[in-house]
């Protein structure tokens, strides 16, 4: 059980969802399905709520600048994204690809409420033991320079995996955590973690 979940790059690359199965050509989540993995994680940062969504909501496709797990990103152009989804015009951008080594991943926003600091992607799966995964992400304002980063993680696994899906919800909520603070370091000094990390 211990090398199934260790070739399952478990959603994220320590990341948003992002997993080496890409999401092209995929059906859309399976809606009959409760999530039988649900992972929430908050942190507090002291910059204002503007800032920090200027960074993930704003700069949605621009995470690899500070994102340690995450290679390289940009975005997506329209005919890559599945035609079963949707996403929101009101966006800078519809969705992300990012790449971490030799994998590759693709996130479609299905929400975003600039006025709230809210969005939401998926990321779908062709085939493997990760059948879907939801992650909603927003910032909420505590004070004048001051705010919380929460990201909210609905997933279902099935096969072998499901009898891990403790052991996968620890994975990933340490691997959430790691990404906020990172967030979080960037927000209040500008700096990015990956600069510091390769001694710049």
């Amino acid at each position: 059980m211990k090398a199934q979940i260790k070739q399952t790059p478990l959603l994220l690359f320590a990341l948003f969802g992002i997993l080496s199965l890409q999401a092209q050509n995929n059906p859309e989540p399976t809606k009959d399905k409760e999530p039988n993995v649900v992972v929430h994680v908050e942190t507090e940062i002291n910059a204002p709520a503007d800032t920090v969504w200027e960074i993930f909501g704003e700069g949605f496709a621009d995470i690899a600048q500070w994102a340690s797990t995450v290679d390289k990103s940009f975005p997506a152009t329209r005919e890559e994204i599945p035609a079963q989804y949707n996403p929101p015009t009101n966006a800078p951008v519809l969705t992300r690809k990012v790449m971490s080594g030799d994998r590759e991943g693709l996130e479609v926003l299905t929400r975003f409420m600039e006025d709230t600091h809210e969005l939401e992607f998926q990321t779908s799966f062709q085939s493997g033991p990760i059948e879907y995964g939801v992650t909603t992400q927003k910032v909420i304002p505590m004070g004048e320079n001051k705010s919380k980063v929460v990201f909210h993680l609905n997933m279902y696994v099935k096969g072998p995996l499901k009898l891990a899906k403790g052991k996968v919800k620890k994975r990933i909520e340490k691997n959430l955590s790691t990404v906020q603070q990172e967030l979080k370091v960037y927000a209040e000094t500008g700096k990015s973690p990956k600069a510091t990390m390769n001694g710049k």
